[in-house]
């Protein structure tokens, strides 16, 4: 296995509106409305429109729960309050210093409505570190099963099979899994990438004498 501390280049942010109405019409038109106004001003940050995509669009009833006397017992009641209606908006952006304005200018824009699903920091072309990590894992496997082959009292012949299989892991900060429903700071909201630790995990299998 070998492995390389990296840092990201891009971050993934999950915009989402979550709007409730009586009626499906009414939510769905204010979330329409809220989402344009949203997608305007990320791009007003520079974030480009392909960059932007529909992660996520659903519509749900919403109940609750009352207590109703039947026949002298309490006895719960679903009730049909309103339909929710959440648009996740999945925008990509190369600007990591950008990532703070653009949160806060969605949360401005979408007020109590706006939801930010996570921020996810990665690298957008990662072929350049692999083929680094490849070169190290295969030096790694031939001196270890040397070593295996030393101590075992056997000749190492050459490699049967290879296969590889990649495990990218988060280090230090991630502002992923939680949900932000306040309203932005006047200050732009600090938010830190920290490290990613990109791993490559081979399996070498060698023929011996």
């Amino acid at each position: 296995k070998s492995k390389k501390l990296v840092e990201p280049d891009i971050a993934i942010i999950r915009i989402g509106i979550e709007v409730f109405d009586l009626s499906v019409s009414q939510a769905r038109s204010q979330s329409a409305e809220l989402m344009a106004l949203v997608i305007k001003g990320v791009t007003s940050e520079g974030v480009e429109s392909k960059e932007i995509q529909t992660g996520r669009y659903d519509i749900s009833p919403r109940y609750e729960y009352h207590e109703v006397l039947k026949q002298g017992r309490a006895v719960g009641k679903q009730v049909l309050t309103g339909y929710v209606v959440n648009n996740v908006l999945r925008v990509k952006i190369s600007d990591l210093d950008n990532i703070g304005k653009v949160v806060d200018r969605a949360s401005t824009i979408g007020g109590d409505d706006v939801r930010i699903n996570g921020i996810e920091f990665n690298i957008d072309d990662r072929e350049p570190f692999l083929s680094d990590l490849r070169k190290q894992a295969v030096s790694d496997a031939i001196s270890k099963a040397g070593h295996y082959a030393e101590l075992s009292d056997v000749s190492l012949g050459p490699i049967i099979s290879l296969s590889e299989r990649g495990a990218d892991q988060e280090r230090d900060f991630q502002a992923a899994g939680y949900e932000m429903r306040a309203m932005a700071a006047p200050k732009s909201t600090p938010i830190l990438s920290g490290e990613l630790e990109i791993s490559l995990l081979i399996n070498a299998v060698f023929s011996i004498r």
